[in-house]
C-alpha cells in the first residue's frame, strides 16, 4: 500500500501539527457574525492558529462562552490572568 503525503504533511516534517486549514466553512461569511467569530476563535485554540496570531482582546471578550478543552483552558487561563 502506497501513502501520499502532502510536502507539508511528511511524518518527518513536524510542522505539518502546525497548519491549520479547515473548509468545512466560509470564513469571510463567519467573520460577520458574533457566532461565527466566537466559532473561528473557538476553532483556532482548538486545533491551532496556524500562521496567524489568536487575538487576546477577542479571547478575553468571549471566554465564558468558548468550548476549549479543560487542560488548555487552564493554561489560558495562567496564562492570560496569572490565575490557578
Amino acid at each position: 500500500m502506497v501513502v501520499f503525503y502532502p510536502r507539508f504533511a511528511s511524518p518527518v516534517n513536524t510542522r505539518y501539527n502546525c497548519l491549520m486549514h479547515l473548509w468545512d466553512y466560509r470564513e469571510k461569511a463567519l467573520k460577520k457574525t458574533a457566532w461565527g467569530r466566537r466559532y473561528i476563535l473557538q476553532n483556532m485554540i482548538n486545533l491551532g492558529p496556524g500562521r496567524r496570531k489568536i487575538s487576546l482582546k477577542l479571547v478575553k471578550k468571549y471566554w465564558h462562552d468558548l468550548d476549549i478543552d479543560p487542560l488548555r483552558r487552564n493554561l489560558l487561563r495562567y496564562l492570560i490572568w496569572g490565575k490557578r
